[in-house]
């Protein structure tokens, strides 16, 4: 639910319009070195945006703050879901999905079994879901030519790393990673901001 931008962090929230003033002044106190934005994206934003390189978002909905928390960065809008109309027809109300596994057996087994494991894949977009290596490579799990155009506009190069079960486990390439360190000096991408 956060992606740092430099010394920028921006938290994504599930309820819009919610007060998330405590959650702004406990990360605003346990990290003073970085600026906090709640910013609404409905869901886990990761599945909603991907800030790629600096000027270019990679979004599935617009959301309002973008103008207000990346000024002047271009944003490419991408339709939403990413399950074509025959992939959607096979879920039959479910929340996942395994590519020829619809039989009613594997369907019993993992609603009784595996119910907490799974999420709702209509609601993440997976090629938004991508991880940035740096600001020349990104992962993605899709293959998605109006994405790869954009990002070799802006030098950088996708990498597609098949996923076959993100439809079942509701999972990106970015949902199941971590950065846990990155080297070099952190930088400023907005310095006309205060703090």
């Amino acid at each position: 639910m956060v992606t740092r931008i430099g010394r920028d962090l921006y938290v994504g929230t599930f309820e819009e319009n919610g007060d998330y003033s405590l959650l702004r002044e406990k990360l605003d106190k346990e990290f003073p070195n970085y600026r906090v934005h709640v910013i609404d994206t409905g869901g886990h934003s990761d599945g909603t945006f991907c800030p790629v390189t600096p000027g270019l978002i990679i979004s599935h909905w617009d959301m309002p703050t973008y103008q207000d928390s990346f000024p002047d960065w271009e944003v490419l809008y991408l339709p939403h879901p990413t399950l074509n109309k025959k992939e959607l027809n096979k879920l039959q109300g479910k929340k996942w999905w395994m590519p020829g596994a619809e039989t009613k057996d594997v369907t019993d087994t993992v609603e009784k079994y595996m119910n907490g494991w799974i999420g709702d894949i209509t609601e993440t977009v997976f090629d938004v879901n991508m991880l940035v290596i740096n600001q020349n490579n990104v992962i993605m799990i899709a293959h998605n030519k109006t994405v790869i155009d954009k990002l070799a506009e802006y030098g950088v190069t996708a990498h597609i790393v098949p996923f076959r079960h993100r439809w079942f486990w509701d999972g990106g390439i970015h949902c199941i990673t971590n950065d846990l360190h990155r080297e070099g000096n952190i930088q400023d991408y907005f310095p006309e901001r205060s703090k």
